[in-house]
Parts: C-alpha cells; structure tokens; sequence
C-alpha cells in the first residue's frame, strides 16, 4: 500500500510532526510526504482556463503536477493542515485552489483520502470542526473515499495487533509571560 501525505504547513511544526508518527507507526506502509512548504507553488489566478481548456493550460508552471502525479500514484492521500485563525491554512488553500478543476473532472474514485486538521487551541471544539468539514468536503468532491486512518484503506497488510492509528494529543507547553491561556 502506499500514502502520500500533502502537509499544508509552511514549517516542520506540529503538523510535520503528527504525520512523521504514520511513517513510524506504520513502516510496512509505503509512505511519503511532501511538504507545500517546500515545493514550489504559484496562487492561482483565476483565469479559469484548467477547467475551461484543461489543466495542462495553465499558465502557472510550478510543482502542481509533481504533487498530482504522486497522489494519483497512491493508495491513499492524507491531506494535512495545521488550523490557522479556525481554518486550513492559506499554504493548504492555495494547493486546493490550483486543483480545483480536479473537482469538475474528479480522477480520484476508489482512492483513499483523510484529512486532518492538526490543532494547539483553546477554542471549543465546535469552533475546530470547521476545517475538518472543509478538508473532508475537499477531499470527497475530487473523488476520493474519507477514511479515518490509514488502517481503513483497501490492502493495508493488517497484524492481529493492529489498531487504529491514532494521532498522540501532545498538551501543548505552558510559555511563561506570552499571554497564553491555558
């Protein structure tokens, strides 16, 4: 089996951290992650000529090819963001924009897809569902099946002792003098 993991972080933080447990946990999985952050994207323009024309019209050219070809090259895709200002961050925005055709044209059926929405807050969690119901939302209008864990996807090598991958809760540290509630 193999899952590529798209981690809308612009840094190695939390959210690099939590999706580096899956390669850990789980290394009979072929597993790997790309960084946004990292890889070379432009923001979409929105001259409508990927779904008007087709993607290849584009008049960005930058790593958006890259990240499709290995999604559509995987069992399973995780798409993954910390949650800024109760939202996916604008590095994992950007990415969906610049796929957005793949919505019109949906290539990913019978492919696995998780989102996960990597949150150090505060707030209540109803406030945190936001960008989960977008990521999944996402996730399903390119074709994709949600899953909860990678252990749901068709093929996974199962172990008598396998359970669920859980994402470890990590409390987050107490910051002396910078105002952060607790």
């Amino acid at each position: 089996m193999k899952i590529v993991a798209i981690c809308g972080s612009p840094h190695k933080g939390s959210c690099y951290q939590v999706l580096s447990t899956i390669a850990e946990d789980h290394p009979e999985v072929e597993y790997k992650l790309l960084m946004l952050g990292e890889l070379n994207f432009g923001q979409c323009i929105g001259c409508y000529a990927c779904i008007a024309r087709g993607e290849d019209k584009c008049p960005l050219k930058d790593d958006r090819d890259l990240v499709v070809n290995e999604m559509l090259d995987a069992d399973g895709v995780i798409f993954a963001s910390p949650v800024y200002v109760n939202h996916i961050s604008a590095l994992m925005k950007s990415f969906i924009d610049r796929i957005g055709y793949e919505s019109h044209r949906p290539r990913f059926f019978g492919k696995q897809a998780m989102v996960m929405a990597v949150v150090i807050c505060w707030e209540p969690i109803s406030r945190q569902e936001t960008p989960i119901h977008c990521a999944r939302s996402i996730a399903s209008r390119l074709g994709g099946d949600p899953v909860t864990s990678p252990t749901d996807c068709p093929g996974y090598p199962r172990q008598p002792h396998d359970a669920d991958l859980t994402v470890r809760h990590h409390e987050p540290q107490a910051r002396a003098g910078r105002g952060h509630r607790g």
